[in-house]
């Protein structure tokens, strides 16, 4: 039996007991910018018996687990269609920048919260989780850079240093929210900052790797 609680999803459907508390423990991440918090909280939000963890997940970790694998297993599949798709590379860059810095502003946490279950997890629990979640993505990319070089749109480009660049240009405002406020004087990341964070982060990456 699937049980159900009084929260919704942005259609206003009934969640699940399991994805209330995955959605719980999303929220509270996001709202007070930490990781730091507890089964307590997740339940208390989440509007579920604190029971059900061990009964969906096993234990936190199997949770926060399964909350990246929500957040990013969708866009995995995503990029892979745009990867096969048939618009040009340069354009191919653009929409995969947006798509992570969307992914980012939805889930603020991403990249702590995978950083945190790597260095918690055993050597071969954290490749698995990296084959999963984190090595697409950089296959990804380095397939869309080779075909931007390969169509004399990109100049050549190490992958590794790309990804880098990338991931720390797209996440660098949600993990560090302090700057924001107290070095620029803005109290909220909104949408109108996303928009201009896409903007100007499309234009500066891809102006780098244009081919001369």
């Amino acid at each position: 039996m699937v049980r159900s609680t009084g929260l919704e999803n942005a259609s206003g459907q009934k969640l699940s007991a399991r994805d209330s508390l995955l959605q719980a423990a999303g929220e509270l991440m996001n709202e007070r910018d930490t990781l730091d918090i507890s089964l307590g909280e997740i339940s208390a939000r989440a509007q579920a018996n604190s029971a059900l963890v061990k009964y969906y997940f096993g234990n936190k970790h199997g949770l926060l687990l399964a909350l990246i694998e929500r957040d990013v297993v969708k866009s995995l599949v995503q990029l892979e269609h745009l990867v096969e798709s048939d618009i040009s590379p340069v354009e191919k860059m653009r929409i995969h920048i947006a798509g992570l810095i969307n992914t980012y502003f939805r889930s603020r946490y991403l990249n702590k919260l995978l950083f945190m279950l790597l260095r918690e997890s055993t050597p071969e629990q954290g490749q698995e989780i990296s084959d999963r979640l984190v090595k697409p993505a950089a296959d990804a990319q380095r397939r869309i850079l080779e075909e931007g070089l390969a169509k004399g749109q990109f100049r050549p480009v190490d992958p590794m240093l790309f990804y880098f660049t990338v991931i720390g240009a797209c996440d660098q405002l949600f993990t560090a929210g302090f700057a924001l406020k107290f070095v620029f004087g803005k109290d909220e990341l909104d949408e109108d900052v996303k928009r201009d964070l896409i903007a100007h982060t499309t234009s500066v990456l891809l102006a780098g790797i244009a081919a001369p």
